[in-house]
C-alpha cells in the first residue's frame, strides 16, 4: 500500500476527530444565547447514548 495512502487515512482520522461538529456549534451557540450550555449538552448526550 503505498506511503501516500496511508497518510491521507491518518490526516483525515485526525481532521475528524479534531475539528468540532454540528454538535459543539449547537453547545456553544446555546451557551452564548442562553448563557448555560447544559440543556444543548443534556440533548446531545441523550442523543449520543
Amino acid at each position: 500500500m503505498p506511503l501516500s495512502i496511508i497518510g491521507a487515512f491518518w490526516l483525515i482520522s485526525f481532521m475528524l476527530a479534531w475539528v468540532p461538529g454540528a454538535d459543539w456549534a449547537y453547545t456553544i451557540n446555546a451557551a452564548i444565547k442562553h448563557r448555560t450550555p447544559v440543556p444543548a449538552v443534556a440533548g446531545v448526550w441523550a442523543w449520543v447514548t
